[in-house]
């Protein structure tokens, strides 16, 4: 059984987590704001994952710390009336309407390695600032016309997701 004081404890170092990742993550992405419009981030967490979530009126950014994978994932979204929405899997006629960094990299910057990214485990480490500088370059370099709203390169994501969807397993 946890003592009270061992709750508080985890309690207190849950939250102060929370306000260093809040911290570094604010002096790394506050291009967002002061750059393209978007609102400071809201940041909610769980057992597994921290997030963090930017939105401007047409996009939004979304940056997740999974816990259980010791990694940072971004998703670029396009909103719907001003939130995100998440896809139904099983509607393969639904228009896609986020995707990962990865995906992006992958077809505007191939030669781009993002294998670099290490373990966050430590939030004060000198890795989760260095996963923070890669992430924020290449949303400054290869997704500024998505952080402005244009959202012309979704198409061409979305036919490449949906052949990877394909039940033949073709990619």
């Amino acid at each position: 059984m946890t003592s009270l004081y061992d709750f508080v404890r985890n309690v207190y170092d849950a939250s102060m987590r929370k306000e260093l990742l809040l911290e570094k993550c604010s002096r790394h992405f506050d291009f967002l704001i002061h750059d393209y419009g978007f609102k400071a981030p809201k940041i909610e967490s769980d057992e597994t994952e921290i997030q963090l979530v930017w939105l401007s009126p047409k996009t939004g950014v979304e940056l997740m710390f999974d816990r259980m994978e010791n990694t940072a994932y971004i998703f670029l979204h396009q909103l719907q009336n001003g939130r995100m929405v998440q896809e139904d899997p099983e509607d393969d006629e639904a228009p896609l309407t986020y995707f990962s960094i990865e995906d992006i990299v992958e077809l505007r910057a191939p030669e781009m390695d993002l294998a670099d990214l290490g373990p966050t485990a430590e939030l004060s480490g000198p890795q989760l600032d260095k996963n923070l500088e890669l992430l924020t370059g290449i949303l400054k370099f290869h997704c500024k016309d998505i952080l402005q709203g244009n959202f012309h390169f979704f198409s061409t994501l979305e036919a490449v997701e949906r052949m990877r969807r394909q039940p033949d397993g073709s990619n």
